[in-house]
C-alpha cells in the first residue's frame, strides 16, 4: 500500500487518499470519453482492457488510459504514478483545447460556405455543427440550406449522427448528402426520412453507400420510392455489409418491389433491423419477403406492418418461421390476418424457438381465435415468445383469467384492446361491441352500404321501411338491426342529429346524399392522418365486414363452433384442416 499526496500540483489527486495494490480507480479520469494511449519515458504503450494501479515500478493503469511500464529503474512508485497522472491531465487539457479549436474551424467553414452560396447563416446549424449528434429535424433547409451544411461536413471528424428528417431536400439534396458520404467516414447514423428524395435520390445515395464501410444506421422512410426504385436498394443490400439498421417504411415498393427486395434480403447476412412497413407489398411481394426469411441468417427485427399479407402471406410466413433461426421480433400489425391466417402463423411458430416478440394488432382476429393463442401457449411451452401485441383486438374476462394462469408458469406479456363480456351465440360473437358514440355512426352506416355493394338510393329504400321517402329514428333502428348492425340509443341520436339538417325529425334523400358526401371526405382525411386513426378506421371496417358476413352464415357453423373442444378450442378445430402452402 502506498500513500500519495498531490502537493497542490494536480486536481486528479483531490480526495484520492490511499492507493491499494490491484484496486480499480474509475473516477481518476472523468473527462475522458474514449481510450487514450500514453507513452511513459518513451516506452511503447501496451493496451489493457482492465485498468488498475499497481505498486512498485510495474505497470500503472488508469481507466480509459493505456500506460506502459514506468521507469523500471526507479523505486519511487509514488513519483512514477504521480508523473503518469500529470501526463493524463495535461493530455486531457490539450485535447479539450484541440476539440474547441476544431469546433470553431467547423463553424468557420460553414459560415464561409453560406457566404459562398448566398444563404443566410442558420443559428441551429452553427450550434450543431460542432457536436457529435446533429439534430436538424423539420428545419425547412431545402436544397439551398443543405449545400453549405454539406460543405462543412465533408472534413468534419466529430459528427457521428446526422438527423435531416423533413427538410424537403429532394433528389438534389440527397445527391449533396451522398457527396458527403463519399468523403466523410465518421458519420455512423443518417436520417433522411420524409425528404421527397425519389428515384434519382435513391440512385445517388445507394451508389455511394455500396462502397461506404462506416455508416451503420440509415432511415429513408417516406421518400416517394416506387416499384422501380427497389432495384437500387436490392443492390445496396447485396453489396454493403456494414449497414445494420435500415428503414424504408411509408414508400410504395408494392408487389414488384417486394420481389426485388426479397432476393437481396435472402443473401444479406449482416443487416439486423429492417422496416418495410406501409409499402403495399401484398401477394407476390409478401411471398417473396417470406421466402427470403427462410434463407436469411442475420435479421433479428423485421417490421412488415400495413402490407396486406392476408391468408397467402400468413401461409408463407408460417413456412419461413419453421426454418428461420435468427428473427427475434416480427411486426405483422394491420395485415388483414383473420382467424384462419392466425392459425397458419401458429402452425409455423410451433417449430420456432427464437422469436420473442410478435405484433398482430389491428387485424380482424376475434372470438375463439384470440383465446386460441393461449391454448397454443399451453401446448407449446417451449416457444421463445415473451410478448404478443394485440392492439385494438378485443378480449374477454375468460381470456384474462387464463392469461394469469399461464403467467404463473412462464413469462409472457400481452398487449390487447378492450375487455368485453363473453357472448354465447355466433351472431353475438360478431357483435362483440355495439357501435356507440365513440364510433362515428355515419361512417358505420356508409361502410355497411359499401361492403354490401348497395347503391345510395337502394340503401335509402332499405331503411325507408314505410316507403314515405323519409327515414325516422325508429326506421333507422329497425333497419340497422335487420341487417345485423346494432347501435346504442346514443349512437342513433347522434346519427339523426348529424344527418337531419332541417331538424324535422326525418331524413330525406337529399340529406342522405349530403351525409354520404361528408363521409367520403372524412374517410379520405382519416387515411392521411396518423397511424392510430388509420388503425381505428381499419378496425371499424373489419368489424362491419364481420357483421355483414355473419348475416349470411348458416347455422351449421354455429353448431360446429359449439362442439369444439373447450380446452384446445381454436387450435384443435383449425390446425387439423391446415395445409402448408403449395410449393
Amino acid at each position: 500500500m502506498a500513500t500519495m499526496s498531490n502537493g497542490g500540483r494536480s486536481s486528479l489527486f483531490n480526495g484520492l487518499g490511499t492507493i491499494t495494490e490491484g484496486t480499480e480507480y474509475p473516477s481518476l479520469t472523468p473527462q475522458l470519453n474514449t481510450p487514450r494511449i500514453l507513452k511513459i519515458n518513451g516506452k511503447k504503450p501496451v493496451p489493457r482492457d482492465t485498468i488498475k494501479l499497481t505498486t512498485g515500478g510495474g505497470l500503472g493503469k488508469i481507466p480509459g488510459v493505456f500506460v506502459t511500464d514506468m521507469d523500471p529503474g526507479r523505486d519511487d512508485e509514488e513519483t512514477s504514478l504521480f508523473e503518469a497522472f500529470l501526463i493524463v491531465e495535461e493530455q486531457q487539457e490539450e485535447e479539450l483545447e484541440e476539440h474547441k479549436a476544431d469546433q470553431e474551424r467547423a463553424r468557420s467553414v460553414y459560415e464561409a460556405a453560406c457566404k459562398r452560396c448566398g444563404v443566410a447563416i442558420s443559428k441551429a446549424i452553427l450550434h450543431a455543427i460542432g457536436l457529435n449528434h446533429v439534430k436538424l429535424k423539420n428545419h425547412s433547409l431545402g436544397i439551398q440550406g443543405i449545400k453549405p451544411l454539406c460543405i462543412a461536413l465533408v472534413s468534419n471528424v466529430y459528427v457521428t449522427s446526422l438527423d435531416l428528417e423533413g427538410n424537403d431536400l429532394g433528389a438534389k439534396g440527397a445527391a449533396a448528402v451522398a457527396d458527403v458520404l463519399s468523403e466523410n467516414l465518421f458519420i455512423l447514423d443518417l436520417n433522411l426520412a420524409e425528404n421527397k428524395i425519389g428515384t434519382e435520390g435513391a440512385r445517388c445515395l445507394t451508389k455511394v453507400l455500396r462502397s461506404n464501410h462506416t455508416l451503420c444506421k440509415l432511415n429513408l422512410s417516406g421518400n416517394d420510392f416506387g416499384e422501380s426504385d427497389a432495384k437500387y436498394f436490392a443492390k445496396l443490400l447485396s453489396s454493403n455489409t456494414n449497414v445494420k439498421e435500415l428503414c424504408l417504411s411509408h414508400n410504395a415498393f408494392r408487389e414488384t418491389g417486394g420481389e426485388e427486395l426479397g432476393g437481396a434480403i435472402a443473401k444479406n447476412a449482416t443487416l439486423k433491423v429492417l422496416d418495410l412497413s406501409w409499402n403495399h407489398l401484398r401477394l407476390k411481394g409478401a411471398v417473396s419477403i417470406c421466402k427470403a426469411l427462410e434463407k436469411n441468417k442475420g435479421l433479428s427485427v423485421l417490421n412488415l406492418a400495413w402490407n396486406g399479407f392476408g391468408l397467402i402471406g400468413c401461409q408463407e410466413m408460417a413456412t419461413a418461421m419453421e426454418k428461420n433461426k435468427t428473427l427475434e421480433e416480427l411486426n405483422l400489425s394491420a395485415n388483414r390476418i383473420d382467424n384462419l391466417g392466425l392459425a397458419h402463423l401458429l402452425r409455423g411458430l410451433s417449430e420456432n424457438t427464437t422469436l420473442q416478440v410478435i405484433k398482430l394488432g389491428s387485424n380482424p382476429i376475434y372470438g375463439e381465435a384470440v383465446t386460441g393463442l393461449l391454448d397454443w401457449f399451453e401446448t407449446y411451452m417451449s416457444s421463445g415468445i415473451k410478448l404478443i401485441d394485440l392492439t385494438h383486438i378485443c378480449i374477454d374476462e375468460d381470456f384474462q383469467e387464463k392469461l394469469k394462469c399461464i403467467q404463473r408458469i412462464r413469462t409472457i406479456d400481452i398487449i390487447h384492446g378492450s375487455v368485453v363480456n363473453p357472448q354465447r351465440s355466433l351472431v353475438a360473437k360478431h357483435r362483440l361491441s355495439i357501435f356507440d358514440t365513440t364510433t362515428d355512426p355515419i361512417m358505420v352506416l356508409f361502410e355497411y352500404m359499401k361492403q354490401s355493394n348497395l347503391r345510395l338510393v337502394d340503401f335509402f329504400h332499405v331503411l325507408d321501411r314505410d316507403k314515405s321517402e323519409t327515414i325516422s329514428k325508429q326506421e333507422f333502428r329497425e333497419g340497422l338491426q335487420s341487417v345485423n348492425i346494432p347501435m346504442s340509443e346514443q349512437a342513433l341520436s347522434s346519427l339523426m342529429r348529424k344527418m337531419d339538417l332541417n331538424n324535422d325529425g326525418q331524413i330525406d334523400f337529399g340529406e342522405f346524399v349530403v351525409g354520404h358526401k361528408e363521409n367520403v371526405k372524412k374517410v379520405s382525411t382519416v387515411r392521411k392522418t396518423n397511424e392510430n386513426k388509420q388503425a381505428q378506421f381499419m378496425y371499424l371496417r373489419e368489424k362491419v365486414k364481420r357483421l355483414v358476413g355473419a348475416r349470411s352464415k348458416p347455422s351449421k357453423e354455429a353448431a360446429n363452433q359449439e362442439t369444439t373442444n373447450p380446452r384446445t378450442g381454436f387450435v384443435t378445430a383449425v390446425f387439423k384442416h391446415l395445409q402448408p402452402p403449395h410449393e
